[in-house]
């Protein structure tokens, strides 16, 4: 790779990083988590919108559908960090278990 390649290529870098930087993309992790929301939780809890998905707090953090899997926040987004601190986090009424004898716990 000669030297003005590799300088158009370092140049593209530096400003993809930048976008996604100031866009806050970077937040984003794609992989599906391994502690993701149960269907129950998601079932029972109103979500809040977010960049044009509905997200869930579970577990200390906001989650949102990707495709057909999960995806969350790995720095939370202002405006869910204001939701979650203005408002409090979404309630629900989660049943664990399953059928009549399953226990409900309100968040």
């Amino acid at each position: 790779m000669n030297s003005t390649t590799w300088l158009k290529a370092a140049a593209l870098g530096v400003m993809v990083w930048g976008t996604v930087a100031a866009t806050g993309c970077s937040a984003e992790v794609m992989a599906e988590p391994a502690d993701y929301p149960p269907p129950g939780f998601v079932a029972t809890t109103n979500p809040v919108y977010y960049d044009g998905r509905p997200a869930y707090y579970y577990n200390s953090r906001w989650y949102f559908r990707n495709g057909g899997g999960w995806g969350y926040y790995r720095s939370e987004p202002g405006y869910l960090y204001n939701r979650r601190t203005v408002y409090g986090a979404p309630a629900h009424a989660y049943v664990r278990g399953g059928g009549a004898r399953g226990v409900v716990h309100a968040r």
